[in-house]
């Protein structure tokens, strides 16, 4: 009994030490697992915010927007368009501004109120053609069916057949009135502009064929060419104002190669064409001959303007001088003695002619030639003349 008391005892004295023997080894893997679980939870911690300021930088970057050289832009907040200094758009190039990221904020961007865009209208003109009056029309008047259906023209006023394509040049100058125009809620620019040229084509199209149906083709494709451009310009103009499409029309051309006449009459429209290239090359000399006559004619006028003042500032100098003797012969003319006073005049004048004559005689007074005597009062002055040369 007592040995197996004491047995017992020594078992618990041996479980007490392998008890004491094995905690801290649990205690030490526990430790070390939350420490990898603290340095696996920093870590993600740590990747978590640097991730967030990587998004943040991004996330503020995407709301900034420059509006760059030749555009003018629209924002939006939640689907509504924001304004700027009282109007729905930024105009100033170069400015930097800060709405909400995407899809909270958006940026449309547009041409700027100063930059010419383009649209063109074909829808009178035949299918695979090239340039106005070429080699066909020279080979005379086509004898081909008309292809209604294929071709496009205009009727004029006189009843004529004829091509025309249509340039517009214009400025978008309200981008808000011209988003609200052309756009969906989809905002894509390129649809939006499409749509923009095919509405300004069809008013293109409808100017085209009212106004030439006003016109003599004459009139409107060879002699008031700039003229007819113009009415069709201001009625384009009339109409795009009245729909408030935020456009501003500039210009409308037909160019030369853009008109021509359907190849039916192409042959008969190319006579005429040379026969008024003559005419006007005709009216073209004249004018430069008339101009020429003119400039001779003022050339003249002014030659004998000249030759008219030369000669009245001699015809003065020359009243002027006898005034001046006139003026100094009756400051010593004597009334009571008139004699007195022509005397001395009268041989001042002799002796002032005396010397301009060469040849002076005496001659007596009866009036016979045959019975006069000639006496000359210089007979060697022909002789010393002579020995002077």
């Amino acid at each position: 009994m007592a040995h197996d008391h004491h047995h017992h005892e020594h078992g618990e004295s041996c479980d007490h030490h392998d008890h004491h023997h094995h905690e801290p080894v649990a205690e030490q893997q526990t430790g070390e697992a939350e420490k990898a679980v603290g340095k696996a939870l920093t870590f993600i911690f740590t990747a978590m915010r640097f991730f967030m300021l990587v998004l943040l930088f991004f996330v503020i970057r995407s709301g900034y927007f420059t509006v760059e050289s030749g555009q003018q832009v629209i924002t939006f907040k939640f689907k509504e368009i924001m304004l700027h200094d009282g109007e729905g758009f930024i105009k100033d190039e170069g400015s930097v501004h800060l709405i909400l990221p995407k899809p909270f904020g958006e940026v449309l961007k547009f041409s700027s109120a100063h930059t010419p865009q383009l649209v063109s209208s074909s829808s009178f003109w035949p299918s695979g053609v090239g340039q106005a009056l070429g080699a066909s029309a020279q080979a005379g008047d086509s004898t081909a069916d008309l292809m209604m259906g294929n071709d496009g023209y205009v009727l004029t006023a006189d009843q004529y057949l004829y091509h025309v394509k249509g340039h517009l040049t214009y400025r978008v100058v309200n981008p808000v009135r011209y988003y609200k125009s052309f756009y969906s809620t989809k905002l894509d620019e390129e649809e939006g502009d499409k749509r923009a040229q095919e509405v300004l084509r069809n008013i293109i199209d409808r100017t085209l064929t009212f106004q030439s149906s006003m016109w003599s083709v004459d009139k409107a494709h060879y002699v008031s060419q700039n003229e007819f451009m113009q009415i069709c310009l201001d009625s384009i103009r009339k109409e795009v104002s009245t729909l408030n499409l935020g456009i501003e029309c500039d210009r409308f051309d037909i160019k030369p190669e853009d008109r021509k006449p359907i190849a039916q009459l192409s042959g008969s429209f190319a006579g005429v064409s040379r026969s008024i290239t003559s005419a006007n090359k005709a009216v073209s000399k004249a004018q430069e001959e008339k101009a020429k006559i003119i400039s001779q004619a003022r050339q003249d006028a002014y030659s004998s303007e000249k030759d008219a003042e030369v000669f009245k500032s001699r015809l003065i100098s020359q009243l002027k001088n006898r005034s001046e003797k006139f003026s100094a012969f009756l400051s010593v003319y004597d009334k009571k003695n008139p004699e007195k006073s022509l005397l001395p005049l009268y041989m001042t004048s002799l002796s002032q002619s005396l010397q301009k004559v060469e040849n002076k005689f005496i001659i007596s007074g009866t009036d016979n030639p045959n019975n006069q005597i000639r006496i000359k009062l210089s007979p060697f002055a022909d002789e010393e003349k002579q020995e002077g040369k």
